[in-house]
């Protein structure tokens, strides 16, 4: 009989794939197990305003949380780009979406 996985401890990251036509939408989303608790994993690359670094940027919350009180999107998004906070509010600003290569995971 097989053993059964132990995800404690673990993360998973997938391409998002369902973020056709939505701008807001993360490029990355996952799940991640801290000492026995279940977490979602939202991923966005993000451009830096200080040096033009590119970097990920995220949100966690527990798994049997959604984004339903900001209609899917992530606290202090916005679905109009026209509404959201000028470029560099917060030190960084949304960077095109890099090429990761699809299903060619390398582990």
């Amino acid at each position: 009989m097989a053993e059964q996985y132990d995800n404690k401890n673990k993360i998973a990251i997938f391409v998002n794939k369902n973020e056709k036509g939505t701008e807001n939408a993360p490029m990355l989303t996952g799940k991640v197990d801290v000492e026995g608790v279940a977490y979602k994993v939202a991923l966005w690359a993000r451009t830096s305003t200080k040096d033009g670094s590119t970097f990920w940027s995220g949100t966690i919350k527990k798994a049997e949380e959604n984004y339903t009180n900001n209609g899917g999107l992530p606290p202090g998004a916005t679905a109009n780009p026209a509404t959201a906070p000028s470029s560099g509010a917060n030190g960084y600003t949304t960077a095109a979406q890099p090429d990761i290569g699809g299903d060619d995971i390398p582990f």
